[in-house]
């Protein structure tokens, strides 16, 4: 049986902000999606639409493996793994090399690569359950 994650919007002008209702709300994120009316605000409409645009403008390039000479992008893309180098970099304070990355497509993937890469056979190692997100 899944458990039930909630978080509680409940502090002093919490139901005033962004036009969202007012007082505690209840928010189940064990599914993964968002609640149904942050679906239906405009400003998450236009966001959204805006950027399956620039992802369809750039679809030839990312739903394929990219081509040999740039490492067919086994690794991620290369225009992600730069943005999140930037992005690494500027929350640590420290530089983050883009070629040091590699982006997964989930967690137990990661997970998996790294206790094939770290681990030893005879080693304990305690993590969860892999789950697929539905």
């Amino acid at each position: 049986q899944g458990l039930e994650f909630l978080s509680f919007v409940n502090f002093p002008g919490a139901g005033q902000m962004a036009g969202y209702p007012k007082g505690a709300q209840a928010q189940d994120f064990i599914k993964g999606w968002p609640h149904p009316e942050l679906l239906s605000r405009a400003e998450l409409r236009a966001a959204l639409t805006e950027s399956f645009k620039k992802g369809l403008e750039m679809s030839e390039e990312t739903l394929n493996y990219g081509d040999k000479a740039n490492g067919a992008y086994m690794l991620g893309h290369p225009r992600f793994l730069e943005g999140l180098a930037k992005f690494l970099s500027s929350q640590y304070g420290a530089p983050c090399d883009p070629k040091t990355l590699m982006s997964t497509v989930g967690a137990s993937m990661g997970i998996d690569l790294a206790m094939r890469t770290y681990a030893k056979p005879g080693d304990i190692c305690v993590f969860e359950e892999p789950m697929p997100s539905l």
